[in-house]
């Protein structure tokens, strides 16, 4: 008797705790083999990326399996290459959901659960070309980047500034930046600008202060929740006040 499996990734840190499920219903990944053998091996972007190396992967028994037919062995099949090499990843031992995976570093996995019934009859294993039935990325490097200007001291008087930064990885999202600006030294910070770019120029009339000494800072968020704070090297230096001259002599 085949044995139907669905996958549901959970993660661990979060899942167990609260039962969120971050993917959907896996298809069956055995359906027309043939001709997904040959299509483009690309991480598609509905993929969940988390920040963690350790995760659950629930799994949901087919009707068939609660007609009478006992259950043998789950196994779970892990793939780096979007299925080009698989190998056993190892069996739930007491064959209830979920199935606790720990990887040691970052990158793209791919998975599929194959299950036996107590009268042996087995669901077919993946084999080389086959695609993943459920596909995780972790990523738990945060965002790297650096300000382009200001990277010194600068002396302004009531004029524009221009402020500009690169911030580089793998998983960003369109917008992942928020700019920050500070006038105590950062003891406190106030948000400028958020949803920018990782690559963006902004100019910036300074506030008339009682302290004229300004830094910026970018705090940078990527799609799995990692995040960054970049602080500017440059300060600001604002002269707002015209400087005042008085006659004192002769008396």
């Amino acid at each position: 008797m085949k044995v139907k499996i669905v996958l549901l990734l959970v993660s661990l840190s979060i899942a167990l705790c609260s039962g969120k499920i971050i993917s959907a219903q896996n298809e069956n990944p055995w359906k027309n083999f043939k001709k997904r053998a040959n299509v483009k091996r690309e991480v598609p972007s509905s993929a969940p990326i988390i920040s963690y190396k350790k995760f659950a992967i629930e799994y949901a028994i087919s009707d068939a399996m609660k007609s009478g037919v006992g259950l043998q062995k789950v196994e779970l099949f892990i793939t780096r290459d979007m299925g080009l090499n698989w190998e056993k990843y190892g069996e739930d031992r007491d064959k209830k959901s979920p199935f606790v995976v720990s990887v040691e570093e970052d990158g793209v996995y791919g998975f599929a659960i194959v299950s036996t019934d107590s009268v042996g009859n087995r669901e077919r294993p993946p084999f080389a070309g086959m695609l993943p039935a459920r596909i995780i990325v972790v990523d738990t490097k945060a965002p790297s980047g650096k300000f382009i200007t200001p990277t010194r001291k600068e002396e302004l008087k009531g004029e524009s500034i221009a402020i500009s930064w690169k911030v580089t990885d793998t998983y960003l999202g369109k917008t992942p930046i928020k700019l920050q600006y500070s006038g105590n030294k950062g003891r406190t910070w106030r948000t400028l600008k958020s949803n920018l770019p990782a690559k963006a120029n902004v100019a910036w009339i300074p506030p008339q202060s009682k302290s004229p000494t300004y830094k910026f800072r970018l705090i940078a968020k990527d799609r799995a929740g990692n995040q960054s704070i970049i602080n500017s090297t440059g300060l600001i230096i604002t002269d707002i006040e015209s400087p005042k001259a008085s006659i004192t002599g002769p008396e």
